[in-house]
Parts: C-alpha cells; structure tokens; sequence
C-alpha cells in the first residue's frame, strides 16, 4: 500500500508544478496576446492619420493587397475652393467611399476586400464584411461600375474636371462671359449630384 501512495504522491507533485508552469506560459501568452492587440490598434490609429496627411496633400496611399502585395490608390491634390476637394470622412457613405477608391485606382481594379479595408480605415470602424460586395454589385446593376473576375472598377474613365479660366471682367465680349458662367453653373450641378 506505502508504493501505491508514494507512486500517486509523486504523481500528484509532478502534475502541480506542470500545471503552475502552464498557468505561467497562458498568462504570460495572454499579457503578451494584449500588448499585441494594443500595438495594433496604435498601428492601425497611425495608419488612419497617414493616410488622411497623404490625401490632404495628394500622396498616393499604400494598401496590402489581398495576395500580401502593395496596391497603390493615387489621390489628386485638391484645389481649395475649387469644388473638387474630397469630402470629410464624417457623414460618408460605404457607396462614396467605395466611388473613390475605384476613381483613384483607375483604370486598375480593386477587390472587395481591399475595399472593405479602405472603408473601415476611411470611417474608423468595422464594416459588415458584404457591405463593399453588395454596394459593388449595386452599383454594377447601375452601370457605373464593372467586374473582371474578382477586381472591380468603374465602368467609364472618370471626369477629369479642369476648370476653363475665368473671362476677363474687363473684356467686351459678353457672349463668352455668359457661356462661362452657365458652364460653371452646370459643372456645379454635376458636382452637387456626386
């Protein structure tokens, strides 16, 4: 009987101390798995900034693509006051933001998941992962974008608006002043319509 208790004896001092030292390595793994979420968040927080400095100052932004490449989307620099400066990333759709991905990524495609991740970085939060799916394909029943495999992009080249220079108010010729404003007032319309 003395073997059979010194065996579960010995038995159970060995199975303490391999649990202790497991309880260790999961808590450690846990502060670990922790500070990792932290410094992702800080990352993620960094890139959101980057990219909002790179379009205010029209720098192509740096994506990771789905195959773990880089997709590059090209911003414009905005004209203050021109009309044509983007829009605030507050009160944006899935759909315009979605539109402006694939305007600046033109005449290349993006897929919807690199879509997914522009929306997110673009209104700070997760999106429902078919959002950017389901805008696509709306947006395709609509005509204005196309599918070639899994890449999406618009289905026309985008308007590429440069503003005529303005007429001299000095200048005799009142016919051409005239058409100036009412291509300017239609241009607005078509801005106010996006």
């Amino acid at each position: 009987m003395a073997e059979t208790t010194d065996w579960r004896e010995a038995a159970g001092v060995e199975y303490r101390a391999k649990r202790a030292d497991a309880l260790k390595r999961l808590s450690s793994a846990e502060r670990a798995e922790q500070r990792a979420k932290e410094r992702r968040e800080e990352a993620e927080r960094e890139l959101r900034e980057l990219d909002i400095g790179a379009r205010a100052f029209g720098i192509d932004l740096l994506l990771k693509g789905d195959d773990g490449g880089v997709v590059v989307i090209q911003t414009k620099q905005p004209e203050v006051g021109s009309g044509t400066e983007p829009p605030a990333a507050e009160g944006q759709s899935a759909r315009q933001i979605i539109l402006m991905a694939l305007e600046r990524a033109y005449p290349n495609g993006l897929r919807a998941s690199e879509l997914r991740k522009v929306v997110e970085r673009e209104l700070g939060r997760e999106v429902h992962y078919k959002t950017p799916g389901m805008t696509l394909y709306r947006l395709q029943e609509q005509e204005i974008v196309r599918r070639d495999g899994y890449d999406w992009s618009l289905a026309e080249a985008p308007p590429r608006w440069v503003p005529e220079p303005e007429p001299d108010p000095d200048d005799d010729d009142i016919e051409s002043l005239v058409d100036w404003h009412l291509a300017q007032q239609q241009e607005d319309e078509m801005m106010d319509r996006k």
